[in-house]
């Protein structure tokens, strides 16, 4: 069961080689049933969720260009997000699926490998400063609301996305360039996962403080939050403060549950990568645990469009629409032999 460091590509009938490409790890371990019901069960769950992937986020990002209204800051971050997300279900999920197979017949294209690592790291710290970008927008929306722009995009915003996006993937060239070492970029990315995290907790505990201490102040001065004609126009005003701050905590939560499910995704190849260091290169930490670690991250591309349409009414009614004017284009062309 113990997995054997090899510099090379070598297979028998009853072995799996990872191979060595350009200085990334090579393993080598004995094809048990517990490795061949990884390879096909995380084969069969990556191609269900996908093509869940690429049509739910496909559907999202119609949605966001199709409704003027909802080209904002937030909806920004959340079709960065979703492009995201897109790539990881069109790509990623895609050459995984490829990849387990090929172990399967002791096939192994180095070439291929290494692109899958590209991919994967790209939108992997892609989505962490996504992630990072959420908890920043609602900050900044709820603690300096006067300064934040609501309504519409405005440059600096798209700015800081493009900008990302292509610091982003500038820097997951260098390792396959062979800039640096793929250990110090494993390293780099653990530092911008830690970074993404602490300061959305940081910035969520402060919007949960500023949220409670102006609606106490508020809902203290006035009987209730609904606007009556006769209220005098100082009410009035606290009670619409009352109602935004409602739709600040609405948003905020639903940012906040992408940010928790994000991060729940990954715990299990955290876990896996620390035991990996206590118990060393072992086939059940180093590839069974490994595949369903990466799988679990990979669901989570499927997970945050059915977040967008129960939290977010907007998209949730573009993309009704979209799919009813789907339908009905479907179902056209059987109404013409009635």
């Amino acid at each position: 069961m113990n997995v054997t460091l090899s510099s090379g590509i070598n297979s028998t009938n009853n072995q799996t080689s990872l191979g060595q490409c350009n200085g990334w790890k090579t393993v080598k371990f004995d094809r048990t049933t517990s490795v061949v019901i990884t390879i096909i069960a995380t084969c069969l769950l990556n191609c269900i969720f996908a093509l869940f992937a690429i049509a739910s986020n496909s559907l999202s990002l119609v949605a966001l260009y199709r409704k003027t209204s909802s080209r904002t800051p937030a909806n920004l971050i959340i079709t960065s997000m979703s492009i995201s997300d897109f790539l990881v279900g069109l790509l990623v999920q895609t050459i995984y699926v490829i990849l387990r197979l090929q172990e399967l017949g002791n096939i192994h294209l180095c070439l291929l490998k290494r692109f899958f690592a590209f991919v994967g790291y790209f939108c992997s710290g892609v989505s962490m400063l996504t992630i990072l970008s959420f908890s920043l927008d609602r900050y900044f929306a709820v603690c300096f609301p006067y300064r934040y722009i609501a309504d519409t995009i405005h440059v600096k915003y798209a700015a800081w996305v493009i900008f990302y996006w292509i610091s982003w993937l500038a820097y997951t060239l260098l390792p396959f360039a062979g800039v640096i070492s793929p250990k110090r970029f494993h390293f780099s990315l653990s530092i911008v996962m830690c970074l993404s995290i602490s300061i959305s907790v940081i910035c969520y505990l402060k919007i949960y403080t500023v949220i409670r201490r102006h609606q106490r102040k508020i809902c203290a001065s006035i009987p209730a939050p609904i606007i009556e004609p006769s209220d005098t126009q100082n009410v009035r005003k606290k009670k619409c403060d009352l109602m935004w701050l409602k739709l600040q905590r609405r948003k905020s939560f639903t940012t906040l549950v992408i940010v928790c499910t994000f991060v729940a995704c990954f715990i299990p190849k955290i876990i896996t990568l620390v035991a990996n260091l206590l118990l060393g290169d072992t086939l059940d930490v180093l590839y069974v645990s490994g595949k369903w670690s990466d799988t679990v991250i990979f669901i989570n591309s499927s997970l945050n469009p059915i977040i967008y349409v129960i939290r977010l009414e907007e998209i949730r009614q573009e993309i009704i629409a979209i799919l009813k004017n789907m339908r009905s284009k479907i179902l056209r062309p059987a109404d013409c032999f009635h």
